[in-house]
């Protein structure tokens, strides 16, 4: 399977674009969370590039999410699994996968609040946020408003956006 339209523009929103690099674990970030050990401070990315590192960030992801799935699923619950995926050092798509391979999808539905630590396992209400919304998305197909995302010029730094951008269909 691949990663709809509107599972990119989810990944999209609950990433945020930074157009300047950040500091983000042991390495620099920038874009849509693009980690790469060659960044260096104060560079600074166009959101055409943003969006094209998104892009290539995520066909790992779906080609790990498509391995790890053994069964059908429906492209809500496809899209889930790579968004929570997608998240580097996150262990636990393979735990909700082995559930889905065994006919359990309640039981992976259930499991995706408790998702909700980061690298560190160190529970963040940002991300039991984010992985309700990809519960409800497994669940109902329902992705909710994805025509937004928030952007910063300069790295995340517990501020508010700069600003929220609604990119052109085709821009995406």
């Amino acid at each position: 399977m691949e990663l709809s339209s509107k599972g990119l523009r989810l990944i999209a929103q609950f990433e945020a674009c930074v157009w300047e690099t950040y500091p983000d674990g042991d390495n620099m970030a920038w874009g849509f969370g693009h980690n790469d050990p060659e960044l260096r401070p104060h560079m600074k990315i166009s959101f055409k590039d943003a969006i094209t590192l998104l892009r290539e960030d995520i066909k790992s992801r779906v080609a790990d999410v498509n391995k790890l799935l053994k069964v059908s699923v429906t492209q809500g619950q496809f899209d889930a699994f790579v968004s929570l995926y997608y998240q580097k050092g996150n262990t636990y798509a393979p735990i909700a996968a082995d559930a889905m391979n065994d006919a359990a999808t309640g039981l992976a539905a259930s499991m995706w609040p408790y998702f909700a630590r980061n690298a560190k396992r160190e529970w963040k209400k940002g991300l039991r946020d984010r992985r309700l919304r990809e519960q409800k998305v497994f669940l109902t197909d329902d992705y909710g408003d994805v025509s937004w995302f928030q952007v910063w010029h300069h790295g995340p730094v517990n501020r508010p956006p700069d600003e929220i951008y609604h990119p052109r269909e085709d821009e995406f």
